[in-house]
């Protein structure tokens, strides 16, 4: 559910919509479920594969909606407005167009095949230290998410930042016109969604419409990865801003020193700053959020003051304290063939504890590559030094049988027995890694190690 203030008004101009009743013109919400449809609410039902919301409309008006927009013509009681639209996700997106030009504030869009939320949030965190910012926490990047997103925005906000995600050709296109973009950035671009783009090509060409949609917006280019150093060849303007861990010449330059500590320069400003983040691949998304503070004109000192209140949020590199004294690294939001070996990179430069576990799910939405990426993925998990290793999905058997040790427990679901085997094992100072797409539910493997600092999702 949206908390804003929307008027009548509003909605005729947004949607286009033919008013069929009129009730109150002022609302305080927008909801598209009927459950949290409060008082003073507009439900707006969407229409879904396995549901359709308008089945719902009477119960949302006894929770207490004042207005419904429908594709469907219905009858409401003499005191709800009633819009009808033709389709009321299409009608969505307008409206979200709407109100993103009637708010006037720059607008940050951020795609990539890995890294997009993690970069979302360190830019909030960046920018929330000087600016009031709008932005949804967790993966709103759809075609209902970015303009659920945009509705969130008030006046008193500064700007505003929209994540976008694809898994089809023209998505991003579509949610940049929607959206309307100021500033644009591409994370990185990898093998995640081959199931629906066949090629990383295909990929690279679809996360590139970020730009090509967006073309009066100031783009900010990674020059660590081949695709996105190409995208800026196509795009040369004196607006855009680069970032790199590895070429000094790039306007954002970081690099990693001992322990926690980074240095570089944002612009002609060096600085450093403290960065206990898990993982090397942080510290690009760190690089790609610096970028976009810079690009917006965020002064330099100001940003470096904000790096060391950075950090992750649920599920993407957590650093989870245990009962037993260890600590796990729980990376289990999404899993990709690239974010499986960056996890893996990490690992190997990872020192300082006594034993390491590695607990493992599918790798989903990977389409023919799908064995090939298991079986690779096992044969170098099997060149590491871990004390055991745990796998779950449909892909154990085909994992286990191409790491062939003995050190390995596979299930085809969770089992409470596999996480109770590893807790026996843990002593203070060991580490548990933990990766695996989202739909495995592997934080239920982590609540079975009793973790001190972590809550279910």
């Amino acid at each position: 559910m949206i908390k804003n203030a929307f008027t009548l008004e509003d909605l005729l101009k947004g949607t286009g919509g033919d008013l069929k009743q009129k009730g109150q013109e002022e609302y305080s919400a927008i909801s598209t479920n009927s459950k949290e449809a409060q008082d003073g609410a507009i439900f707006w039902p969407l229409i879904g594969d396995k549901f359709d919301a308008h089945d719902f409309i009477s119960q949302a008006i006894k929770n207490g909606a004042k207005a419904v927009v429908s594709a469907k013509d219905i009858e409401l009681p003499k005191d709800v407005t009633f819009l009808r639209v033709a389709d009321t996700l299409s009608a969505l997106q307008d409206f979200a167009r709407f109100w993103r030009r009637k708010m006037q504030k720059p607008v940050f869009a951020i795609t990539g095949s890995n890294g997009k939320t993690t970069t979302k949030e360190f830019l909030q965190q960046i920018l929330s230290s000087q600016y009031k910012v709008c932005y949804s926490s967790g993966s709103f990047n759809n075609h209902w998410g970015v303009p659920f997103s945009l509705l969130q925005i008030r006046p008193e906000h500064d700007l505003m930042i929209s994540e976008m995600g694809m898994n089809h050709v023209g998505e991003i296109a579509k949610l940049c016109k929607i959206a309307e973009p100021d500033f644009t950035l591409v994370t990185v671009v990898g093998r995640a969604h081959l199931e629906y783009m066949k090629t990383v090509e295909n990929i690279a060409k679809e996360k590139e419409g970020i730009y090509r949609a967006s073309p009066q917006s100031s783009k900010i280019f990674n020059l660590d990865n081949s695709y996105t150093k190409e995208m800026m060849l196509r795009y040369q303007d004196s607006s855009q801003i680069t970032f790199s861990l590895k070429d000094s010449s790039a306007d954002v330059f970081l690099e990693k020193k001992e322990g926690s500590l980074l240095q570089g320069h944002i612009g002609k400003t060096p600085g450093e700053a403290n960065f206990s983040v898990f993982g090397s691949q942080n510290l690009m998304n760190l690089a790609a959020a610096i970028a976009m503070a810079h690009a917006y004109g965020m002064p330099a000192k100001q940003i470096w003051s904000a790096i060391s209140s950075c950090k992750t949020i649920w599920g993407r590199n957590q650093w989870v304290d245990l009962a037993s004294g260890a600590k796990a690294v729980f990376d289990a939001y999404n899993a990709n063939p690239d974010s499986m070996s960056a996890l893996l990179d990490n690992i190997q430069d990872w020192n300082g504890h006594q034993k390491q576990f590695l607990v493992l799910g599918d790798m989903l939405e990977i389409g023919e590559s799908n064995d090939q990426e298991h079986i690779d993925l096992a044969r170098r998990v099997r060149e590491m030094n871990f004390e055991k290793v745990y796998f779950i999905g449909k892909n154990a058997q085909l994992f286990a049988d191409a790491y062939g040790k003995k050190n390995i427990m596979i299930s085809d679901l969770y089992k409470e027995s596999l996480a109770k085997d590893l807790a026996t094992m843990l002593g203070n100072s060991d580490i548990v890694f933990m990766k695996a797409s989202r739909s495995i539910g592997l934080e239920n493997f982590l609540l079975a190690l009793e973790p001190l600092n972590f809550e279910s999702k």
